[in-house]
């Protein structure tokens, strides 16, 4: 009886798990939609709340194939335009999100070191240093939870592309429905616990 109920209790962690995480959907943001046409110099601003967030510094998106060649062009990886940054430390704000990862391409240098922090409320809590190229977009993960602000540092403030930024707000709540199937669950349990030990 005792496994059973374990078994049974277990069960219902995990539906509720994943009833409540399947809200939290990442985002992808791939800049595509930021501007149309053939953009040039002077480049495209993002948008100061884009995708919710707020990037400080100038970032902004340029069409790859306007620099043949160079980071710009290689680090699309969807659609036909990438971010790029202006100046030092470029940083993305916004409320509490998890930062999933992204791609990105050194714009000039054959390889790039980036540092990325991650911060919550001003404390720093995720820091971790990429090295990019030239040549192809690199993926990285960073699943950096519960921040509030990334800061991005590329050695002696060289240019960078980012590509397909993904992140996902955190800790969504629970429908209703989905509250209730849970405390369904555990009355059930309790009940059946009560019973046996009347037995």
């Amino acid at each position: 009886m005792k496994k059973r109920l374990l078994t049974a209790l277990a069960i219902s962690v995990v539906v509720f798990g994943m009833l409540t995480t399947s809200r939290a959907k990442a985002t992808t943001l791939t800049f595509d939609d930021v501007t149309t046409g053939n953009v040039a110099y002077p480049l495209q601003s993002v948008a100061p709340n884009y995708g919710g967030l707020t990037w400080s510094n100038y970032w902004g998106v340029t069409k790859g194939t306007n620099y043949p060649g160079s980071g710009y062009e290689n680090g699309v990886v969807s659609g036909e335009y990438v971010a790029y940054y202006g100046s030092h430390p470029v940083t993305i704000t916004g409320a509490t999100f998890d930062f999933d990862g992204t791609y990105l391409t050194s714009s000039w240098l054959d390889s790039l070191n980036i540092l990325v922090e991650g911060y919550a409320g001003g404390n720093l809590l995720y820091s971790q240093t990429v090295q990019t190229l030239k040549s192809q977009p690199t993926w990285f993960d960073f699943n950096y939870t519960g921040v509030n602000e990334l800061k991005f540092f590329a050695d002696n403030n060289n240019n960078f592309a980012m590509d397909n930024f993904t992140f996902n707000h955190s800790n969504p709540v629970p429908e209703p429905a989905t509250m209730l199937l849970f405390g369904t669950g555990i009355a059930g349990l309790a009940a059946t616990r009560i019973r046996r030990k009347k037995k």
